[in-house]
Formats: C-alpha cells, structure tokens, sequence
C-alpha cells in the first residue's frame, strides 16, 4: 500500500482539511464515518469492535478539535507572516518542523488506539488484514509499472501545478516551467517503499501472532506506529531527507516568482483556513 493504514488515517487529515476546496467544517465534521470507514475497508469487524472504534474515533476528534485547531490557525498565521515577507531558508526550516511536529503529535495520540484494536482481532481478522495488504501492495505496484518514467515526471509537474496554483491562483507560463522542470530533481523511492512497506508488515505479522503478552505487544505495536521510519533502510532515509531538501529549495526559488497578485490571493487562502480552523476551535469551547 502507498502508506500504513495508520499513516493514512492520520494523513486524510491534511488532505481534508488543507487541499479541499469544499467548506472545511462540512469536511472536518464528517471526518468520523470517514475514518471508521478506512478501518471498515481492511478487517471486518464485529459489532463490539465496531462499537469501540466509533468510540475511539470521537475522542480522537474531540481531542483534536480542542487541542490542534488553534495550533493549526497559529501555525497559518506565521506561514502568512513569513510569506508577506518572503520564504527564505530559515523559514523554509520553521515551517517543515512545525508541519512534523503537527503529525508527530497525531501519530502519539493514535498509535495506543489502533494498538488496542489490532489486540482485539481474532485470527481470521488478522488473516484478512494480511490478505488485503497484500492486494493493495499488488495494486500499487502494478499502477507504478503502467507508466513511464517520462510519464511520472509529467504527472509530477502536473500535480505541482495543481496544489502551487490552489494556493497562488493562475500561474504564468515560466511559473509552469519550473514546476514542470522540478520533478526529476527528485530520487525515485519507489522501491524503498515498497521494500519499506512488506518489512513493516511482515514486523506487525510477528507481533500479532506471537503468543507474547499483550501487554508487550501493545508496547510494540505503539512504538511501530509511533516510529514506522524504524523500517526504512538508512538508503531511503537518505533518499527522503535529499527530497525534503529539493521541495525546500522549490518553494524558495519559486517565490522570487511570485506576483503581488499572488500574494494577496495566498493570504486570502491563508486567511480562509486560519478562520475557518478558529471557529472550528471555538465550537469545542461551547
């Protein structure tokens, strides 16, 4: 699979809420039954698990309402404030730690949750969560291989274009040029994830069916989704760190580009999230 099911279920959080284009409180307030759905699409469960994750996903909501919405406005409020200034490296820097520290903070509040329901499930469970991990890892491999690699640096500056002018509006023709031409800086990590993914699972297969105590399962099974990067090879690692590095440099280079028009429709999309996470905050003060 692309990611973990943990990584997923932690992650639809900043494609909901940050890359929608629709209301954000009507996105964020459907976001349970979007969540019990994703476990619902790799193990079948019972009606007393079905019950325990709803109740796991409301408190994971609640406490995400009131904890993270107001560090989310804060953190748009600097983005805004290093923008009108301009994106420089340091600040480059700033925003990437605070964007880690955000799903650090999401994997540490999750991870004892999803180990709790991994211990309730019986062995055919685990033997359907195994099987569909499999197809799923098939699945993306197989789409992967359907392309080109010309063709992924394309789709590539496509998709850069795609979220750059979501944030800025229209680009111009050099603009587009950049985002296209950046993509092959990039190191293929397909592969490493590939490799990344079956070490994982195979890890989360052996603590499953160990006849170890569950409270050292447990134990194990948070620190795996706490610290799934534990599995990746140190070439992978490398190769990540190289990425981070060139998306830095994009955003850096790109900005000396940026119109004033485009800077004010940054702002007002800024300003859109920041209220919009603000009032969400506020509701669960009510």
């Amino acid at each position: 699979m692309k990611r973990t099911l943990f990584q997923t279920t932690i992650l639809v959080f900043v494609t909901l809420l940050f890359l929608s284009a629709c209301s954000i409180k009507t996105v964020y307030n459907n976001l349970d039954w979007v969540l019990e759905g994703m476990v619902d699409d790799y193990i079948s469960l019972s009606e007393t698990q079905e019950q325990d994750v709803e109740r796991q996903v409301a408190q994971l909501m609640k406490w995400h309402k009131a904890t993270q919405l107001t560090e989310y406005a804060n953190d748009f409020k600097a983005i805004k404030a290093f923008t009108a200034k301009g994106i420089d490296d340091e600040s480059a820097e700033i925003i990437f730690a605070t964007f880690m520290k955000r799903w650090n903070s999401m994997k540490e509040k999750v991870a004892p949750e999803m180990a709790d329901l991994f211990l309730t499930l019986s062995d055919k469970q685990i033997e359907e969560l195994f099987a569909r991990l499999e197809e799923e890892n098939k699945e993306v491999d197989e789409k992967y291989k359907e392309t080109t690699e010309q063709e992924k640096i394309e789709l590539g500056g496509e998709k850069l274009i795609d979220s750059f002018s979501d944030w800025l509006g229209p680009l111009n023709d050099e603009q587009k040029r950049v985002l296209k031409s950046w993509p092959q800086r990039f190191k293929p990590t397909h592969e490493d994830r590939v490799n990344f993914r079956i070490k994982w699972q195979a890890a989360l297969k052996q603590v499953l069916v160990s006849d170890e105590m569950n409270e050292d399962k447990r134990a194990q099974l948070i620190a795996m989704v706490e610290t799934p990067s534990d599995y990746q090879s140190e070439e992978h690692r490398k190769k990540l760190v190289y990425n981070s590095k060139q998306i830095k440099e994009l955003i850096i280079t790109f900005e000396h580009t940026v119109t004033s028009e485009q800077k004010k429709h940054l702002a007002e999309r800024l300003d859109y999230f920041i209220s919009n996470f603000e009032e969400l905050a506020a509701e669960a003060e009510e």
